[in-house]
């Protein structure tokens, strides 16, 4: 979700990052989850009006849905979850406390591919709280190297110095290394000459940060970018590609479920590989759209191009239109 910078956001920062952190520290970890929900209802019945240009832009890409009320309320629910679960990473370091939230599947087909000896590359969207995984991830003895992109670009002094400051401080508990993705990425070629783990985005990072070779594909009826950096390191690495899908199995529940690697070769192009790799990932966040992260920035002049500006070959550097 787009956030202003403000006096009032500063405030708010101040109260989250000490009273409301140090609480949700005592709180059960579902006891957390739904406070999280909580926030979100009060955030929907206290600011209603500021949410018609996200229902404006989820019929946009949901044009067959009747009533999106049940999506906006995710689309909320979702952004406090995934932005204030960082609370509960201290917990989440004791696999008892990870398995009472969440749930991993499809190890098998990780191994499988490990089994070559050439690494592995999971790719995932911004869709649910995409860091848990990790957790599952890193405590069953995988060597994983995520790929993000953490910046306090924009933000006030508060935004730097407290909000920015302690996400990275409760982000390095997560048993993984995270490499920014505008950094030097040689260590990703190391890693999985050592038969490592990587794990990518296959959406944008948002916010207008869109980093590398941009791929247009349709989406939910129009043009938005994809990186084409998972499938590139693919083809000179030869570690296959591993998707990664994320879903509620309950009210305060996930389940993660790694797939099958995606098949590539001298009769694979790339192009063919993207295309399945969006049309998987459509069909996943059609399942539960209000887990997706973008929809606030589902519009033209951010998100969404036209399809004649989409136009462009693949493998071309683009910038962001704002």
């Amino acid at each position: 979700m787009i956030v202003r910078e403000s006096l009032l956001r500063d405030t708010a920062r101040l109260v989250v990052w000490y009273p409301v952190r140090w609480f949700i520290r005592l709180m059960p970890i579902s006891i957390s989850f739904r406070f999280f929900r909580f926030l979100a209802t009060l955030h929907k019945r206290i600011s209603p009006g500021t949410l018609q240009t996200l229902r404006n832009n989820i019929q946009r890409g949901l044009p067959e849905i009747v009533d999106i009320e049940p999506v906006l309320q995710t689309y909320l629910e979702n952004h406090y979850i995934d932005r204030l679960h960082i609370f509960t990473y201290p917990r989440l370091k004791n696999p008892a406390a990870l398995s009472s939230l969440c749930s991993l599947e499809g190890c098998e087909h990780l191994d499988a591919v490990l089994s070559r000896n050439k690494g592995v590359i999971i790719v995932l969207g911004h869709y649910g709280p995409i860091q848990i995984p990790l957790f599952h991830l890193g405590q069953a003895g995988y060597d994983i190297i995520q790929v993000g992109l953490p910046t306090a670009e924009g933000l006030s002094w508060i935004g730097r110095h407290v909000a920015f400051r302690l996400r990275l401080k409760y982000e390095k508990m997560i048993p993984v290394r995270i490499l920014p993705a505008n950094e030097f990425l040689r260590p990703l070629f190391e890693h999985l000459k050592k038969n490592g783990v990587i794990m990518m985005n296959i959406d944008p990072a948002g916010g207008g940060k869109w980093l590398g070779r941009l791929s247009w594909r349709l989406f939910l009826h129009h043009w938005i970018p994809f990186p084409l950096g998972a499938i590139h390191l693919s083809r000179k690495t030869g570690a296959p590609i591993v998707p990664l899908s994320i879903h509620r199995s309950g009210k305060d529940r996930y389940l993660f479920r790694l797939h099958p690697a995606l098949e590539s070769g001298e009769t694979t192009s790339p192009v063919t590989e993207m295309d399945e790799l969006v049309a998987w990932y459509e069909d996943e966040v059609r399942q539960d759209p209000g887990l997706w992260h973008f929809w606030d920035e589902f519009e033209e002049g951010k998100l969404i191009r036209s399809q004649h500006a989409a136009n462009t070959p693949d493998n071309q550097r683009n910038t962001p239109t704002r």
